[in-house]
């Protein structure tokens, strides 16, 4: 136990600016006789009374216990307890779960004069009793999580202990299969329709980890420890390349970060174990030129495989090789933990690291949003690569060949994926200062030529610094070794980088991780109102697109308004969109049909605004009239839920602007508010003067006014149809949003265009109509 102890000290209290731990004891929370309990209050007591609470007045601190809580909170706590006994003694006994609802009607309800108004007040007192240990809540909203409330956190603990105790028969290979977690939850009296948020709850405590919609691993019951799977290189002079390791020293390793890239590794390489091997030849995407014709690289797919896992590791051997990623520790002073990447294969083809290298980034970025450069040789290769190189040489004095640069960052240079890389011959880029096509927090837009047709190409660094770093010489083909290793070999000799190489090395690093992420996502995606990815060009750090004549729709949006608005000043109520009705309806209907496309894709778009919309044509006959753009901050769906940064403000569900976990949901807010503007051709809160200003109104639920200053557009009378579907999908509550496939059924039904306005009529009044037979013959009725 003294071992185990030393162990926690040594992983947990890492140092200045990480995760404290006062102290670790070892209790039952059955509660049984020397449990430990008194152990842990005396800890949790003595390190409280340590704890200060420093107000913004200087040299003003106050101990943290003695400070008051308001007396409903303990009102509340009370009521609670009285609640969990009478569910005990219950025969049979009542779980001790409830619900947004029951906890109002049933509990604060029947405190007297509780103190708790308003919902924000009832929702601080909750979270108090959370943090004290009274009850059990959590604010992920996946599966309605959120709407539970555990009031009995001992019974809790115990119910999702049972899972970590299950016989050596129910499970495999460390996996335990859904029905048979159902099973279990039958047991503990967990009824139907809360299975899914019990499967949340394992999740989320990491008792169980998704790796497909039936499989879940059981961390707990994995081996501890490497069960001695090695790799070698296997060098000849014929191939010397067989071999390739790649290293992540971290200061810190979060709790659960090895179990999930564990887990999703299984679920990647299964599903490329499962896909067939794609080949360039016939399947090279159309891109409607017979000018745009090349070899596209195979995307890569496993065949014969096998796999064995551990808490922290992972052997994967494919038909052409092995992959073997492990934790490690660094043999320094500091002793920082790390992620060993070891890829070996017989063509020396190392396109597998792409896989490994994308989880790993994906898992980082969680943690570190803003992660600083920690691998400094892939860096060097990445800007010897940039400055015109294709080959590195080990060092100054080294007798080896130079080193092909693409063999050791295959992850950078994207082999992985499907994708056309541009040739010099075929690829110009213009850039003109002040003439860029857009511009945005991910990159910049400017016009190029892919054999002679004109095409839009994102650059993923600032203009300013890749203009430095072409050469019209280079070629996007290998140079010839000799020419190359030679210029290696006298920039070795070179003095240490100043500060502005340094952060152009980590800018650098930061647009080849941004670069691969949006073309990996592109890659993947084949329809008609996606925007098609055209190719990459690794030397400039950019990759090149459709090129739509008419702008972004934003941009259409605001010159349509400012044409129209003198007219809808006049007519004081509008009664009609921005755009002609039939426009607003088909653009209405192909970015649906564009976002439900992604998520069948399992990817969160988190970025939905009309900046991000091209507008091809605004005819009305046209098949094609938008396309969208910009997965800068998309997110692979996960089964656990995405986390990460927000989009842009007006258009960002409260979800994201919170920190907390959320799903495809996201993007129906976000069009409910895309259509707010397509409808009005004003941006959704655009009379608030900041972006404080405006979370805080999405935050409380206030919507964009249709009242303008100058006239009022009522949804209802303006196209009643998109009006209503607008209203359900920005609803504050992710559960109350419809799902994409309601959403194109509404926009298909032919009532959707039919329906031209909505009159309210008060009961007691009849409403006359007129209706003719024939030619002549015409009556008038009345229906009450």
């Amino acid at each position: 136990m003294i071992d185990l102890r030393s162990q926690l000290d040594e992983m947990l209290n890492v140092g200045p600016g990480f995760p404290s731990v006062a102290g670790t004891v070892e209790v039952d929370a059955r509660g049984s006789k020397n449990s430990g309990m008194a152990e842990l209050r005396r800890v949790i007591y003595e390190t409280a009374m340590k704890m200060e609470f420093r107000h913004t007045r200087p040299a003003y601190v106050e101990r943290l216990i003695g400070r008051k809580v308001p007396q409903p909170y303990f009102n509340l706590k009370k009521r609670i307890s009285e609640e969990v006994e009478v569910r005990q003694k219950a025969d049979p006994p009542i779980l001790p779960i409830m619900t947004k609802t029951e906890l109002a009607d049933d509990i604060v309800k029947l405190i007297p004069d509780s103190g708790l108004r308003t919902p924000i007040e009832l929702q601080e007192a909750i979270l108090f009793l959370h943090e004290i240990g009274s009850i059990v809540h959590f604010t992920d909203h996946l599966n309605g999580l959120n709407d539970l409330y555990f009031i009995d956190p001992v019974w809790l603990a115990c119910t999702l202990q049972r899972v970590t105790a299950l016989p050596i028969g129910s499970l495999k290979g460390g996996k335990v299969h859904v029905e048979t977690l159902r099973e279990l939850s039958k047991k503990s009296s967990i009824e139907e329709d809360k299975f899914e948020q019990y499967l949340q709850l394992l999740a989320r405590f990491e008792i169980v980890v998704p790796i497909s919609h039936h499989w879940y691993l059981v961390p707990a019951r994995l081996p501890r420890d490497n069960p001695g799977v090695m790799l070698s290189p296997h060098n000849t002079d014929d191939a010397p390349f067989h071999y390739l390791r790649r290293i992540y020293k971290m200061p810190y390793l979060p709790p659960g970060f090895w179990i999930r890239l564990v887990s999703r590794l299984i679920a990647d390489l299964q599903m490329r174990d499962k896909k067939k091997k794609i080949s360039s030849a016939g399947n090279e995407r159309n891109l409607g030129s017979s000018k745009r014709k090349s070899s596209i690289s195979e995307a890569i797919s496993f065949h014969q495989t096998e796999s064995i896992y551990w808490r922290e590791g992972i052997f994967f051997r494919h038909n052409t090789g092995q992959i073997l990623v492990r934790s490690m520790v660094f043999p320094s002073t500091d002793k920082s933990p790390g992620v060993d990447i070891l890829i070996s294969c017989q063509e020396g083809h190392f396109s597998a690291m792409g896989c490994v290298v994308d989880q790993i980034e994906g898992l980082i970025k969680d943690w570190y949003p803003e992660d600083l450069p920690h691998c400094y040789t892939v860096e060097e290769l990445a800007q010897t690569y940039v400055r015109g190189e294709t080959h590195i040489t080990a060092c100054a004095n080294s007798k080896e060949k130079p080193i092909t640069i693409s063999v050791l960052i295959p992850d950078m240079f994207m082999k992985d994926l499907s994708i056309r890389h541009f040739k010099q011959e075929d690829f110009t880029l213009h850039m003109v200062s002040g003439q860029s096509l857009g511009q945005g927090g991910f990159g910049e837009v400017f016009r190029a030529k892919f054999r002679g047709e004109t095409v839009a190409a994102k650059t993923m660094l600032p203009s300013r610094l890749l203009k430095n770093r072409m050469f019209s010489s280079a070629s996007e083909g290998y140079a010839s070794c000799a020419s190359t290793s030679s210029s290696t070999s006298n920039r070795t000799g070179e003095s240490t980088s100043t500060e502005n190489d340094s952060l152009e090395a980590a800018m650098l690093m930061e647009s080849f991780h941004k670069l691969r992420n949006e073309v990996a996502i592109m890659a993947k995606l084949d329809h008609p109102y996606i925007v098609n990815l055209v190719g990459v060009s690794i030397r400039h750090l950019c990759f090149a697109m459709d090129y739509a004549p008419l702008g972004d729709l934003r941009s259409y949006l605001f010159a349509e308004h400012q044409s129209a608005r003198p007219h809808f000043v006049k007519r004081n109520i509008v009664l009609e969109p921005v755009l002609s009705r039939m426009l607003t309806y088909k653009i209405s209907l192909q970015v649906a049909s564009a976002v439900g496309y992604l998520h069948r894709k399992d990817i969160i778009y988190c970025d939905l605004k009309t900046d991000n919309i091209l507008l091809f044509s605004s005819d009305v006959n046209e098949d094609v009239n938008i396309k969208l753009i910009d997965y800068g901050i998309s997110k692979k769906y996960d089964l656990m839920g995405a986390m990460g940064m927000a989009g842009t403000p007006g258009f960002c569900a409260p979800e994201i602007l919170q920190g907390k976990t959320f799903d495809e949901k996201v993007d129906w807010f976000s069009y409910g508010m895309f259509l707010y503007h397509l409808m009005t051709g004003l941006v959704p809160y655009y009379d608030q003067h900041s972006r404080i200003e405006i979370e805080l109104a999405v935050n409380e639920g206030r919507k964009p006014t249709f009242n303008f200053h100058e006239y009022t557009m009522p949804p209802k009378q303006v196209f009643p149809a998109l009006g209503a579907l607008m209203e359900s999908c920005w609803q504050n509550k992710p559960g109350e949003r419809p799902h994409g496939e309601t959403t194109l059924q509404l926009l298909s039904e032919p009532s959707f265009l039919c329906l031209r306005r909505v009159v309210e009529v008060e009961e007691e009044e009849g409403v006359s109509l007129a209706f003719s037979q024939g030619s002549q013959d015409e009556s008038f009725g009345t229906l009450a």
